[in-house]
């Protein structure tokens, strides 16, 4: 979405603003180059095939930001996790931190990003993040970021390691189906500040090669 854009939505009466457009509006005013990068990421095919983003969630963002919960998260000491008690807050604050940080190694960071979603993608076939039916051995439904937080997420911590590529990808995303603290902590009632500091050290755990 242009400046423009943002622009006419903010101040024509149009609909009201995702949290991430107005994050991304934000982020153009401090550092359009960083804008301009996240976007791109969020166009990378194997990651669009991966978490096939519904049109109206696309047309809200929530694509771009689920780039910048990887950028933010992946790496993120267990006791920053702990202080995520507002998630678009800690989002915001985090990106316009890393926004204003001239030694950020932005390479590095898109090759973690693809190389993540080209093991996931080329492993699941775009399934992994969706519910897991054991009765009929397949993956259905929507997109579901609880389990986006565990697998990318825990992927995403693992770049650079050996044997990546031996990660049994399928075979973790169904056995989380039965894993007690995911089961426990994943429901529509558990919010984000309470289940990403369980979800994303479980990830890192599962998806250690």
């Amino acid at each position: 979405m242009s400046k423009y854009e943002l622009f006419m939505r903010l101040n024509t009466g149009g609909s009201k603003l995702s949290d991430q457009e107005v994050r991304s509006c934000l982020l153009i005013s401090v550092n359009s180059d960083m804008f301009e990068t996240v976007k791109r990421m969020s166009e990378y095919i194997p990651f669009k095939e991966s978490v096939g983003v519904p049109q109206r969630a696309f047309e809200e963002q929530f694509d771009i930001e689920l780039v910048l919960r990887f950028i933010i998260l992946r790496n993120l000491p267990e006791v920053g996790i702990k202080n995520t008690k507002d998630l678009d807050s800690f989002l915001t604050n985090q990106m316009i931190k890393i926004a204003r940080d001239p030694g950020f190694d932005w390479n590095q960071e898109i090759r973690a990003f693809e190389s993540t979603f080209d093991l996931i993608r080329n492993s699941s076939s775009g399934g992994a993040f969706k519910k897991y039916d054991a009765q009929r051995d397949k993956f259905s439904g929507v997109f579901l970021v609880s389990v986006y937080e565990v697998i990318a997420l825990g992927l995403g911590y693992q770049y650079g390691k050996d044997k990546l590529d031996s990660i049994d990808i399928v075979d973790i995303a169904k056995n989380l189906w039965s894993n007690e603290e995911f089961t426990r902590w994943s429901g529509s009632g558990v919010n984000a500040s309470t289940r990403l500091p369980r979800l994303i050290p479980l990830g890192r755990k599962l998806l250690s090669p």
